[in-house]
Parts: structure tokens; C-alpha cells; sequence
């Protein structure tokens, strides 16, 4: 894949980012008066801005070239695995709390890191339409801080062979899947 290497935290913190993701996702479920995203796949793009790292700033665009790039084919079915598993907590996280309503939606967030410290995660959630949500996410930690902001669009149906639930990350424009949220208990 041509991943580019990065100090600990860095690496935690892009980690981190598909938890933002699933969290955000599921609030589009979570409130029962957010329309559902359009069925397809999306593609969603997170970059990590202002990040600093032991009091240090590092440079912005950290991560690679353009940003995070993953996608997923959603259905209904996959949408509500997604929501119930978010709504339960990631492994070492709190379960997510939401807020808000209509098109704007708020999300609080806390982690337990593999060196014992605690991460903070507080954004908000634009419903732009069916086809299109961007996230706007703090994260801090007594060893990191920063912002990650996510676009996250529909860019179609469902190719051949991608079946609704599978995700994973988008390599020089290809999918590759790295599993299905239906088989994720």
C-alpha cells in the first residue's frame, strides 16, 4: 500500500480516525429524525490539521497525500449494524454520546490509549444531503491534540463484487476491503 511511517501517536491518531467515522455514521441512525444516507458507496476522506505532539506543532497534511481515503457500500441492513455497534463503544472507548437534530448533530467521545493516557474526541456532523455528511472533529489527549475533518460522499452504486457491508481503504483509486460490517460482532 505505500504506507508512509509516522511516530506512535501519529499512528494512534490515524487509527482513531475510522472510530470517528463509525461514530458519526451510526448518528445518522441514532436520531430518528436524521434521513437516512443514500444506499451506494461512499467514500470518505479525513485530514488531520493543527495536530501538536508533546507540546510540539507538527506539520499539517499529516497523514498521506490528499488524506485518509476508505469507502464503504451501505445499505439499510449494514447502516443499522454499523449504528448498533457504535452506539455500544469501540474497544477501549466510551460509548459515543450524540446531540443535536434536523441537519446538525454533535458527538462526545472518550478512549483509553495503549500508553495508559485518555483521548477526548468532540465534533459535529453536517447532514448536507443523502449524498454528502462532513465531520468536524477535536481530539486531545495529554500527549496530542488536533482536528480531523471528514467528507464523506456517495459516489455511486455498489461496484461488482463490493457487497453491501464490505469496507476498507481506497489504494491509487481501488477499493480494497478489509471486511465486512455484517461479519464484525
Amino acid at each position: 500500500m505505500g504506507r508512509r511511517l509516522y511516530p506512535g501517536n501519529i499512528i494512534l491518531a490515524v487509527a482513531l480516525a475510522p472510530v470517528v467515522m463509525v461514530a458519526f455514521s451510526a448518528a445518522a441512525h441514532a436520531d430518528p429524525n436524521f434521513p437516512p444516507r443514500k444506499a451506494g458507496l461512499w467514500q470518505n476522506t479525513i485530514i488531520m490539521s493543527n495536530m501538536t505532539m508533546n507540546g510540539q506543532k507538527m506539520p499539517n497534511g499529516m497523514g498521506p497525500p490528499g488524506g485518509i481515503v476508505s469507502a464503504s457500500c451501505v445499505d439499510p441492513a449494514s447502516d443499522l449494524k454499523l449504528m448498533k455497534r457504535a452506539a455500544a463503544g469501540e474497544h477501549g472507548c466510551a460509548p459515543p454520546v450524540f446531540g443535536g437534530g434536523g441537519d446538525q448533530f454533535t458527538m462526545s467521545d472518550s478512549c483509553n490509549l495503549p500508553d495508559g493516557t485518555q483521548m477526548a474526541m468532540n465534533g459535529s456532523m453536517t447532514y448536507v444531503s443523502d449524498e454528502e455528511v462532513t465531520v468536524e472533529t477535536q481530539i486531545s489527549s495529554a500527549k496530542m491534540s488536533g482536528n480531523m475533518h471528514m467528507d464523506s460522499k456517495w459516489v455511486g452504486a455498489c461496484p461488482a463484487g463490493i457487497m453491501p457491508g464490505d469496507f476498507g481503504m481506497m489504494v491509487n483509486g481501488t477499493f480494497q476491503k478489509e471486511g465486512n460490517v455484517n461479519n464484525v460482532p
